[in-house]
């Protein structure tokens, strides 16, 4: 419950078993009811919802990534320089042994994170949500080796606050319409990669084969362009694309440069002033060639 000042301030929470066994639209109608029972009617019905956090995740049986994860791991990460990390221990490893590193976060769940952990060794050693195994079982034709419970590995996407907000305006439909879009924003800038000791730009080294797995299943969201990333789309249109955002920038300068007035007289000067500082950019060759990288594969699909 929320401050009774507000129009509408309650909020629900939707549990991975909840939608499993029954989907959202299901528990949707379910909370409606309960608060139109109690009284609780929003005086707009049209836009009173709103999303504080949403998770989705992917489950693998990956025995490889049982073997190869260490406090190691988390070094072969691509993420913004803002974007913290951190390595867990659950428990003792499937061996009895001393722990092994079993969950990987990169982010903050109070805007996106991104995390990767043995879900097998957070059922046993702590939800003991065992009703999982049979929806791997349906679904994937998971059976746990030696009868014991191990190497299915979870990637799980979870998106809240202003990253989320900037996006979606927390809108339920936006969140749903776009799913794919958000979930590989979030994945391509929080990404596990395979070390390449022969080029230094790790942004360039290719998905970990847990990643291109879990990207395969995005398909193409083509609402979604990477930062850093190489692009796909036509020629044609990101030019356009791009000449509408150079024409826009300039406009916004001279009304800028003019205090609040667009002076056409003045736009050939500027350009020109633009055109030197672009040319007279010491680091302008560097910045040609991280061009050419960045639009090397434009006319093919990545």
């Amino acid at each position: 419950m929320g401050s009774p000042r507000k129009d509408w301030s309650v909020g629900w929470r939707a549990t991975s078993a909840g939608l499993w066994e029954h989907g959202l639209d299901a528990l949707r109608q379910r909370a409606y009811a309960a608060f139109e029972t109690a009284g609780m009617v929003p005086k707009d019905r049209a836009d009173h919802i709103r999303v504080s956090r949403f998770d989705y995740a992917f489950d693998l049986y990956c025995p490889a990534f049982t073997a190869e994860v260490s406090a190691d791991t988390i070094n072969h990460f691509v993420a913004p320089s803002e974007v913290k990390w951190r390595t867990d221990a659950i428990g003792r490893g499937h061996d009895g042994e001393r722990a092994k590193v079993q969950t990987l976060t990169f982010g903050s769940k109070s805007g996106c994170q991104v995390q990767i952990y043995d879900k097998t060794a957070e059922i046993t050693e702590m939800s003991g949500k065992t009703w999982m195994v049979d929806l791997w079982r349906i679904h994937g034709g998971y059976y746990p080796p030696d009868d014991q419970l191990r190497d299915v590995w979870r990637v799980e996407v979870r998106c809240a606050g202003d990253w989320l907000k900037k996006r979606t305006k927390k809108r339920p439909e936006a969140i749903l319409d776009g799913l794919w879009g958000l979930v590989a924003d979030a994945l391509y800038n929080r990404r596990l990669v395979v070390p390449n000791g022969r080029d230094t730009n790790r942004r360039r080294w290719a998905a970990h084969p847990l990643y291109s797995v879990v990207l395969e299943e995005l398909g193409d969201p083509r609402t979604f362009l990477p930062i850093g990333h190489h692009v796909s789309a036509r020629p044609d249109a990101l030019k356009d694309t791009m000449i509408a955002n150079a024409a826009g920038t300039i406009r916004s300068l001279l009304v800028l440069e003019n205090r609040g007035e667009f002076k056409e007289e003045e736009l050939e000067g500027m350009v020109d002033r633009i055109v030197r500082r672009l040319l007279q950019d010491r680091e302008h060759s560097s910045k040609v060639e991280r061009a050419k990288q960045r639009y090397a594969f434009i006319d093919e699909a990545l």
